[in-house]
Formats: structure tokens, sequence, C-alpha cells
């Protein structure tokens, strides 16, 4: 799982990805609550000033292993500080966004939420200039359950054009 290059003043990798704006990007993302309250609004900054824009490989396991030539695929996620109810409106989330695991993560020793945007897939090679550097590996099992989450995301009935 890799860091997408960003120091939040220079945005040119993120444009790359269709994102003209982090913070804005990752209010997409995790479904805050409404913002219409001071508290709220300095909890919610303080939230995505310490988050990061991350990008999760998902390219198939057995291609990894057999040492196949091959473009890797990304899926563009949020690497967010520990949230909660008082955080959170879970019922407005949207249907492309995904909290990985339902659960927290430590990242640094400290608990963290991984949120998905499965609209922003993309291939790369793996030492991609927009890549920072790898903050750690996911379990297979936690892979697996994001797998499944996202073949289902995609195979949602919508229009397709040719």
């Amino acid at each position: 799982d890799n860091y997408i290059r960003n120091d939040k003043n220079s945005i040119e990798p993120l444009k790359s990805f269709n994102i003209e704006d982090a913070n804005k990007w990752m209010m997409k993302t995790i479904p805050f609550k409404d913002q219409s309250n001071s508290a709220i609004q300095k909890r919610t900054l303080e939230t995505l000033s310490n988050s990061k824009i991350i990008a999760i490989e998902i390219s198939a396991a057995c291609d990894f292993s057999n040492k196949k030539s091959r473009i890797n695929k990304y899926i563009l996620g949020t690497l967010s500080t520990n949230l909660n109810d008082k955080d959170l409106n879970l019922k407005s989330k949207p249907e492309n966004c995904y909290l990985l695991g339902g659960c927290s993560f430590y990242y640094k020793e400290n608990p963290c939420h991984i949120w998905i945007n499965f609209n922003y897939v993309f291939s790369a090679k793996p030492n991609d200039p927009r890549f920072g550097e790898k903050l750690f590996v996911l379990k297979k099992e936690i892979m697996d359950m994001l797998g499944h989450r996202y073949a289902s995301h995609i195979s949602r009935i919508g229009i397709t054009s040719l």
C-alpha cells in the first residue's frame, strides 16, 4: 500500500488521478457528519490534515506469485485517523466508498481507518514516480474482503457504452 506523493501544496501527482483538491476528495470518500457545527468542522479539518491519500495494489495474487509481467492495478483510498460515531454519518456514505474491514488498523502505533473509493482504480508500474514509500502490507483476508467488495461494485447493473 503506497502513499501517493502529495505535500498538499503541489497537486500535480493528484491531477493525474483527476483529483484537484486532496481535502475535497477525502471529504467525498469519508462520510463526515454535517459541517454546520464548528466543533465538527474543527475535528474534520484536523482529521483531513492528518490523512493521506493511498494506493492499494489489487492485482491478482497469482500474477504476483508467478512473477508474471504486468502493469499492477491499484485503487485509491484515504488513510485517516481513527474516527467514531461522533465524526461520521455512515447513513450518508456513497456506495462507491468503503471502510476497509469495518475496523481499525495500526499505522506507526496509532489506530487508523482505511477508506476506499471504488471509482478511482488505475494501472501503474510498481515504481511509478507518483508513489511515495510503501506504508504497510495488508493481510490476505483483508485483501480478499476488498477484492470481493470491489467485484460487487464493478459488476452492479448500469449503463455501459462501447
